[in-house]
């Protein structure tokens, strides 16, 4: 099979990530941290010592800030949830915003009344940065979503002039950069979105079942998961501080330490974006003058992309194109709405949505040179 849906999850990854979970699976599946025995106490550590790899990974300087999670959508949840909102709070969001985001903050909407506004963007579909402090400026916003990087597009958002602008205005930022870690370089200053979102098994290349968030601006949301986490027990409320606060329940702790093994192994974020940006770019040259294409954005900066095309072909619907694909060409893409409901409206395609093409760490070029010569005889 040749695998193009690496936005989703890094289906192929390293050996000694498969390896390490298998050894943690059968040494280390015990509750980290409830026991005095040495295997709980080495969960514990290892749990510990993961952390303190995401935030060498992002730049983040205390790795107490980092909190683990099953997925990045308990990690929106938990985060969105748990802030304070008012009736008519003004949220803005880009619209790029995977459902992770869009679907937790519509609940929010009709739960508090917010007024969600989407962030303004050019005709090529790039975020309008003076449009947006301008509208920062002038409807104050309560909070700002901004991913860093589209699933739809591989579009990097420029999330630091964003929280700049949001900042000024007195608004929480919150990032999703699930699509980010392992792929672009992350360097988390003092201008870092106050919550950071992350996914482990894409661009990281760790398991399903690892997921987190990240408190940059010293703003805690209130818990919105309830349990035991070994830690005052016989106290009926969660826990003020640490990770036990947000970390109810047993932690996975094969599943954080085969992505500490992930994180160990993997390589420079950017030559990892280099070598999409590269692979993307002969796609598109491998295509150019066939007619029967239509790409999403037409006009694409490189630069300001990662290893995620979309595109439809005029012949058939996104799904019959991704169908064919498999079943003819051995050939795995994605289509549809890629759980991102706004973007559609900006490039037309809420018909039908796109067909989708992403790249990885294991993807060749002969690959894609092997995908453009099918995508020819489909035109």
């Amino acid at each position: 099979m040749i695998y193009l849906d690496y936005a989703a999850t890094s289906y192929i990854k390293e050996e000694c990530v498969y390896q390490e979970m298998d050894r943690l699976f059968r040494t280390m599946s015990v509750n980290a941290g409830r026991g005095t025995y040495p295997a709980s106490r080495q969960a514990q550590k290892l749990i510990d010592e993961t952390r303190a790899q995401i935030a060498s990974q992002t730049g983040w300087y205390d790795p107490s800030d980092v909190y683990f999670t099953a997925s990045a959508t308990q990690a929106c949840n938990i985060v969105l949830q748990g802030l304070s909102w008012e009736q008519g709070d003004i949220v803005y969001l880009s619209p790029y915003e995977h459902n992770a985001i869009a679907r937790v903050m519509e609940t929010l909407r009709l739960r508090y009344k917010l007024q969600i506004r989407l962030l303004p963007v050019d005709g090529d579909g790039y975020i309008d940065l003076e449009q947006t402090r301008q509208l920062f400026r002038t409807y104050a916003p309560k909070a700002v979503c901004a991913m860093m990087v589209s699933n739809v597009t591989g579009y990097i958002l420029p999330v630091k002039q964003i929280t700049q602008y949001a900042h000024a205005a007195g608004a929480v930022v919150i990032s999703d950069m699930a699509q980010a870690l392992g792929i672009v370089p992350v360097e988390l200053t003092k201008d870092a979105p106050d919550f950071i979102i992350f996914a482990g098994h894409k661009g990281i290349g760790g398991p399903f079942g690892t997921g987190g968030f990240i408190v940059c601006g010293g703003k805690m949301p209130e818990p919105v998961l309830y349990g035991g986490n070994g830690v005052d027990s016989r106290n009926l409320q969660m826990p003020l501080t640490g990770s036990a606060r947000y970390e109810a329940g047993s932690s996975n702790a094969p599943a954080i330490g085969a992505l500490k093994k992930a994180l160990e192994v993997l390589p420079d974020p950017r030559e990892t974006l280099q070598r999409e940006q590269h692979q993307i770019a002969l796609l598109q040259k491998e295509l150019r003058g066939q007619r029967g294409i239509c790409f999403y954005p037409a006009h694409r900066i490189q630069e300001r992309f990662t290893g995620i095309l979309s595109f439809r072909l005029r012949r058939y619907t996104p799904e019959e194109t991704a169908d064919i694909l498999s079943a003819e060409y051995d050939i795995a893409v994605r289509s549809g709405y890629h759980c991102a409901p706004y973007v559609h409206d900006i490039y037309g395609t809420g018909d039908t949505g796109t067909v989708r093409v992403s790249v990885g760490r294991y993807t060749t070029e002969e690959e894609l040179i092997r995908l453009a010569e099918v995508l020819h005889k489909l035109c």
